[in-house]
């Protein structure tokens, strides 16, 4: 009993600016922690973004070269034109409506943009599908050109916020049909 007393009565332990300062330096250990940890988040983000956009860009080549490569071309196209999405150049593709047969879906088709879900097959099928587009991403086509039997098409892959995401990829797939 004594010796609980005597521990009470003590006046051995921190002093108040031996605590604050304590305090502190723990303060700032843990903002930089918490800044690097920011930093790494960041960094890990963009990453995957950077190689989810590649996926979906070979997805996409992919299922074009697949699409055109037995294409018929049943529209009339000016040879060499470039057509494009936004109307910058040449005519605007909306209106032209750039059709041609696809042995492999088996029926007459067309390509277009969509806001949300990216390359679209006749205005209502999404030419790769949900899962590929992680991440927001969407691939958008920018123009396509035609020469002979050969189709040009030049793609980019877009965040939901509008802003690119890598370099434009330029196509050309000759069709055999």
């Amino acid at each position: 009993m004594k010796k609980m007393l005597k521990k009470l009565k003590s006046t051995a332990g921190f002093s108040l600016s031996e605590l604050m300062m304590t305090v502190l330096l723990m303060s700032i250990v843990l903002s930089a922690v918490g800044a690097g940890v920011n930093v790494i988040r960041n960094c890990y983000e963009n990453i995957t973004i950077r190689s989810e956009a590649q996926v979906l860009m070979s997805t996409t080549i992919y299922t074009i070269k697949s699409d055109l490569r037995e294409a018929s071309a049943l529209s009339t196209v000016s040879q060499g034109t470039v057509y494009t999405w936004d109307g910058v150049t040449g005519s605007n593709i909306k209106d032209l409506k750039f059709m041609c047969y696809s042995k492999d879906r088996g029926y007459q088709m067309y390509y277009d943009n969509s806001a949300s879900a990216g390359i679209m097959v006749n205005g209502t099928l999404p030419l790769v599908t949900s899962k590929t587009n992680s991440s927001g991403l969407r691939a958008e086509l920018k123009d396509i050109k035609v020469s002979g039997n050969v189709y040009y098409f030049t793609v980019r892959i877009m965040k939901k916020d509008g802003s690119q995401v890598g370099d434009d990829q330029y196509i050309a797939v000759k069709s055999y049909a």
